[in-house]
Parts: C-alpha cells; sequence; structure tokens
C-alpha cells in the first residue's frame, strides 16, 4: 500500500513538473505556434490551386466467337488484359500527343495578380508565334499601346555560354537571333493591364510529357470495364478541354487500329483495280473495233462455249492470283514479327481457309498483347514473359506453315486451272481465223470483265467494312468545368504548420527546461546536494534593508525567520553557545540582511547575541 501511495504521488509530481514546465515557456511556445502557422498560410497563399477533370469511358471487351470450352477463360481472362491494355494506352505518350494536338498545350501566359502567378491561358491580351527558343521563359513589359520590352536568358546548347537579352520591340515586329525567333501580336481589344507578364512555349516532346504527368486512370470497380480518366492542371478550363481531347483521340486511334488492315487492304485493291480498268478499256475498245472491221455480230455456238470456258478458267486464275499477293503481305508481316497485335485475315475469301487462320492470328494477337502488359512490369527474363514469348513463336510457325499449306493447294489449283486454259485454247486454235480472233478478243474482255467485277465486289465489301467499323469503346461522361481545386488544402496546411509550431515550441521547451542547471525551488537543492535546508526566505521586496522581524513580526518573511530558528533549535539541542556563519558566491545576495534578521528573531527568545561583518 505503501509503495502504491510513493508511485502515485511521484505520477503526481511528474505531471505537476509537466504542467509547470509548460507554465514557465508558455510565451516561447505561444511566439513559435504563431510563427509555424504564418509560414504555413503563407505557404498556402502562394501554392497554386489544381483542379482536376474527369471523364469515364466504357471498355468493350473483345471476343471473338470462340468454342463453348473456352467461355471460362474468356470469362476470367479477356477482360481483365483487355482494360489493363487499355489503359497503358490511355497514358501513353502517343495518345498524349494526340490530343495536344487539339488543344494549345504549347503556350503558357503567366501574370502576377496579388503577389501570387498566375497562368492567363486563353485569356491572355497578346498571342506569341514561335518558331525557334522553345521551352525558354521571357519576361514581357508592356512599354506602350505600340511597343514592349521583352527579356531573356539562358545558356547556349553548342558552346555553353550563357547570354542575356532586353530589348524594345513593336507588336507584330519579328524578333530573331541565334537562340529564338518569335512574333508577338496584340488581341483586338485586349489591354495589357499588368505591369509585367511571362511566356514559355514548349515543345512538341516537353508539351506532351507536361500532359502525360497529370494523367490518371482507374477502374470504377474490380471487375468493371468503365474507366475514369482524370486530369490535374493549374487552368480549370485547359483541364476539361484537355481530358475531353485525350478521350477522343483514345476512341479515335482503336478505330483506327480496326480499320488499319482494311486501309492497307483497299490500297492493294485500287492499285489492282486501275490496272485492270484500263486493260477492261483497252480490251472493249479493241472487241469494238473488230465487229466494225469484219462485220462479225457474234460467234456460233461451239466457239462461244470454248471462249465462255477460256474466259472463266482465266478469271478463276486471274483471282487467286490477287489472293495469293494477300497472302504473301500477310505472311511478311508474320515473319517480321512487326506490329503483329493489329494483323489480320481482310480480303481472304473463305475458300482459302480464312477462317482457320483467323483463329490462330487472334491467338497470337492475344499473346502479344498479354506479354506487352507484362513487359510494363516485368523484365524478359520474368518467367511468364519468357513462356509467351516461346508460344509467340511457336504460333507464328504455325501460322507461317498454315499460309504456305494454303499457297501450296493454289498452286495445284492454278495447275489445273492451266491445264484446262491451255485445252480450251488448243480448241479454239482450230476454229476458223475471224472466229479464233473474235473469241480471243471476247475472251480477254470476258477475263478483265470479271476480275474488274471481282476488284469492285472487294473494294465495296473492304470499304463497307472500313466505314461500319466502330469502337467498342465509347464514352460515357464527358468532363465538366471543374469549379472548385482539388488542392491544395490550404486549411489542412494552416492546421499541419499550426500543430508543428506548437510541437516543436513544446519540445523546445522541454529540452531548455532539461538543460537549464539553475536552482528554482527546494526540490534541486534536495536533488543536488545532501545538506539539510533549515528553511526559505521569501523576498522583502522594498522593506529588504530593515529589520522585519522587529517591524513585521507577523509577516510571512518573520514567520520564515521563526521557522530557521526552531530548526536551528533541533540541530543544535545543548544549551552551549553556537556560532553561525552566513555566505554567499558574490556580494549583494542578502547576507547582511539575513544576519540582522536572524540576529533578531534569536534575540527575540532572550538570548545574547552578537553579529560580526567579515
Amino acid at each position: 500500500m505503501g509503495i502504491r501511495q510513493y508511485e502515485t504521488e511521484e505520477d503526481e509530481f511528474n505531471i505537476k513538473e509537466i504542467f509547470l514546465t509548460l507554465y514557465r515557456h508558455k510565451i516561447s511556445i505561444i511566439l513559435i505556434t504563431i510563427i509555424f502557422t504564418l509560414f504555413a498560410a503563407v505557404h498556402a497563399y502562394f501554392k497554386p490551386n489544381i483542379f482536376s477533370a474527369t471523364t469515364t469511358v466504357e471498355i468493350g471487351t473483345e471476343r471473338s466467337g470462340g468454342k463453348a470450352e473456352d467461355i471460362l477463360a474468356m470469362a476470367s481472362t479477356s477482360g481483365r488484359i483487355n482494360t489493363d491494355t487499355e489503359i497503358q494506352i490511355i497514358k501513353s505518350r502517343f495518345l498524349a500527343e494526340q490530343a495536344t494536338q487539339n488543344i494549345d498545350f504549347a503556350h503558357r501566359y503567366y501574370t502576377t495578380v496579388r503577389l501570387r502567378e498566375i497562368e492567363l491561358y486563353k485569356s491572355s491580351p497578346f498571342d506569341v508565334n514561335l518558331t525557334k527558343g522553345y521551352n525558354i521563359s521571357f519576361l514581357l513589359f508592356p512599354y506602350d499601346d505600340e511597343s514592349y520590352r521583352i527579356e531573356a536568358k539562358g545558356v547556349d546548347k553548342d558552346s555553353g555560354e550563357a547570354w542575356k537579352y532586353a530589348k524594345i520591340h513593336r507588336y507584330g515586329e519579328k524578333v530573331s537571333n541565334n537562340h529564338f525567333t518569335f512574333t508577338i501580336t496584340r488581341k483586338e481589344g485586349e489591354k495589357l493591364k499588368n505591369s509585367e507578364y511571362r511566356f514559355v512555349v514548349l515543345s512538341e516532346t516537353s508539351a506532351a510529357s507536361s500532359a502525360m504527368s497529370g494523367v490518371s486512370v482507374r477502374k470504377l470497380g474490380k471487375y468493371s470495364n468503365i474507366m475514369a480518366i482524370s486530369y490535374s492542371d493549374r487552368v480549370p478550363l485547359r483541364a476539361q478541354e484537355f481530358v475531353n481531347a485525350l478521350a477522343d483521340a483514345y476512341i479515335a486511334q482503336s478505330v483506327y487500329k480496326k480499320t488499319r488492315e482494311a486501309a492497307k487492304t483497299l490500297s492493294f485493291v485500287s492499285v489492282q483495280l486501275k490496272k485492270i480498268s484500263n486493260n477492261l478499256e483497252h480490251s472493249a475498245l479493241n472487241l469494238e473495233n473488230f465487229k466494225k472491221d469484219t462485220d462479225t455480230v457474234s460467234l456460233e455456238t461451239k466457239t462461244q462455249g470454248v471462249v465462255e470456258r477460256l474466259g472463266d478458267a482465266e478469271g478463276k486464275l486471274a483471282t487467286m492470283e490477287i489472293e495469293v499477293g494477300l497472302l504473301n503481305a500477310l505472311y511478311s508481316r508474320v515473319r517480321s514479327g512487326k506490329e503483329l497485335e493489329t494483323i489480320s485475315v481482310s480480303g481472304l475469301s473463305d475458300e482459302s481457309g480464312s477462317g482457320a487462320l483467323s483463329s490462330m492470328i487472334e491467338e497470337l494477337r492475344q499473346a502479344v498483347m498479354k506479354v506487352k502488359i507484362l513487359r510494363a512490369d516485368f523484365t524478359e527474363q520474368y518467367p511468364e514473359v519468357v513462356k509467351l514469348r516461346r508460344q509467340i513463336k511457336q504460333m507464328q510457325k504455325m501460322i507461317i506453315e498454315t499460309i504456305k499449306s494454303i499457297r501450296k493447294n493454289y498452286d495445284e489449283r492454278k495447275k489445273l486451272l492451266k491445264k484446262s486454259i491451255d485445252e480450251q485454247t488448243k480448241l479454239l486454235n482450230k476454229l476458223p481465223e475471224t472466229e479464233r480472233v473474235y473469241g480471243g478478243l471476247q475472251r480477254k474482255f470476258v477475263v478483265n470483265e470479271k476480275i474488274y467485277s471481282y476488284l469492285l465486289e472487294k473494294q465495296a465489301a473492304t470499304a463497307i467494312a472500313k466505314a461500319a467499323t466502330v469502337s467498342k469503346n465509347r464514352i460515357l461522361d464527358r468532363a465538366l468545368y471543374p469549379s472548385s481545386p482539388i488542392k491544395p488544402n490550404r486549411k489542412m496546411i494552416v492546421l499541419t504548420g499550426m500543430l508543428l509550431g506548437l510541437i516543436i515550441g513544446i519540445a523546445l521547451a522541454f529540452l531548455r527546461d532539461f538543460l537549464d542547471d539553475t536552482i528554482k525551488n527546494d526540490e534541486d537543492i534536495e536533488r543536488g546536494t545532501s545538506v539539510p535546508q533549515m528553511g526559505t526566505i521569501p523576498r522583502f521586496g522594498k522593506e529588504s534593508d530593515s529589520l522585519i522581524v522587529m517591524k513585521s513580526p507577523k509577516s510571512a518573511a518573520a514567520e520564515a525567520f521563526r521557522n530557521i530558528r526552531t530548526n536551528l533549535q533541533f540541530m543544535a539541542p545543548d544549551t552551549g553557545a553556537h556560532v553561525i556563519s552566513v555566505t554567499s558566491t558574490v556580494g549583494g545576495e542578502g547576507k547582511t540582511m539575513v544576519c540582522a534578521n536572524l540576529g533578531g528573531i534569536i534575540s527575540l527568545t532572550n538570548k545574547r547575541t552578537i553579529i560580526l561583518n567579515l
């Protein structure tokens, strides 16, 4: 019980000492807290506002008509792979560059308002057309309504020497030297109200990098295909315009990626169509001229049959040559291993076996996309990447072998067609000369007409497929104008500064108290020495030079001297004479006052007292 009581008293003593320490240093604690709060308030005031605009996009999961046993795999992996890939596309430099083409991200105009630098964006009273000197900061000082003063400085890239520039120019005048070239024009009806402006024109690379740094993409749910694209900027209008432009560029590139193969097929077909169109026109003209010269109207039934069979065979042969051309282009793409995620079998007919080839190419595309996703976080030595690389090479070999097999099948069919053409040609050669020549001209016309019709059909089908191609991704909600900044949280900054100042003030108070070795109370004497204390004498104030024990025997000071007298009696209980020495380190500390009053209080007990001043 005694130990617990001692611990309680010790705890109460420590808590009291803590509060006494805080009270002794209250002025410094309050002062430090105020200083830190003021610094935090100034920092919060000058910290620029950051606005965020957000648009939501639905990522359409690409699914091909697979087998029933593939449904579970598609459901478990396809969506995740697709959205992860699309997120990397949205955050890519390529897409940022596409978006900045529609938004003025390069020109930055600034001015100072209430000691803070703000960006003007589209509200700048002047325009800068700069062709040289990107990323250089220029200071513009309006001189009068027709002229301005420009200042700039930098370091020459070639020589490494520092340079400065400061001159007055007229608006609309071309300013050019070794470091920059630009023209500044005033906007109609605008006045340069401030005394100083600053502008920077970023290069295309710097603008794209700056745009990328503010882009963030997140899923709106673990299993959701809806992405929230956000962009943070100091200018709220630019944040809104850029994030919308980024979403538009993303939708546009997804359509372009899907139609790129169709565009290549259209280009190939257009070239072939132009050649065949000329041949058709030439053969039709020759046939018409021959009819007029020989007065021939039609062929006999036998000759007509030979010509039709020959024309049909030659038409099929020409169609096969076009199919083989498309197969050769696909073969080169697969063998080179470039842009495998965008290849397709567009333009090939079903007779070529494009169905099986299409499924293999789709598997190859998915594998390439998986590798791109993994390479964002892992190296080439990562086991899954190594496994997929092997799988891609194996699929490339399979596709190449399949194309070779299809081409071999075409070669066999071409041999049979050529054999049939040779047989029909021999029959045609046995016919009379007029019929033979007429049949040959008509055959060329029929063959060119069939090839032309085939190419027209392919061109129309491919063009329709390209035009009908839409992105499976769509914009759900476009970004709105952000009315309030997302940061800085000025109240939190000021509160943090105040708390930090309070903590540092308290810490310094305890540190000062810890390092302070002066005596403040009885406890300090007891901790520092083993000499017993006889008593404590309070300050006398104005009566410090008088015998307080005689003039004010009921005062606290007189009572203190009586207490010392009593303690001295207990220290020396015998009745003999005693000598008491009073000393201090320096003069003026109260030795005379203590001796006089102590002698006076002892004399009141009817004892003779002698005071010696030594």
